[in-house]
């Protein structure tokens, strides 16, 4: 069963989103499950009704992200600190990923906008990814 926003008590909630068509970012959510033992992470696609309705209420007047967002402690961070934070979560040996946080967002988000200008070039889009049945409570809608 797939959980949607009214299941959940979202300000406690570690929220990894991504983009479900992109290549890169599924490989990052693939990542990001396979190594989430604890089940420390919910995830959801920019796709979601449930990623729509965080993003309209956050971004009223900027445009909207278009790949990774991370929703920790009732904050929404978006690329490279949504990546590096998201990857922390998992605890453990990968929590040492935070020592990226030291360099300004600026710097870090140069080569991450690179990279999500180019995606769609170097890669072609995929069909939104369905997570196996032993992941399903922890994809939200």
């Amino acid at each position: 069963m797939q959980l949607n926003s009214k299941d959940i008590n979202l300000h406690n909630q570690t929220i990894v989103i991504f983009d479900g068509e992109c290549v890169i970012c599924n490989r990052f959510f693939r990542f990001l499950l396979k190594r989430d033992k604890k089940e420390r992470l919910k995830y959801a696609t920019l796709q979601s009704q449930f990623s729509k309705n965080l993003i309209e209420k956050h971004f009223k007047t900027n445009p909207a992200p278009d790949s990774v967002l991370l929703w920790q402690n009732g904050n929404l961070y978006t690329k490279s600190t949504a990546s590096i934070r998201a990857t922390a979560a998992l605890g453990g040996i990968w929590q040492t990923t935070k020592v990226l946080l030291i360099f300004p967002a600026f710097l870090r988000n140069l080569a991450y906008d690179f990279i999500a200008r180019n995606r769609y070039k170097w890669f072609e889009k995929q069909l939104c990814i369905i997570p196996e049945q032993d992941f399903k409570d922890r994809f939200l809608e």
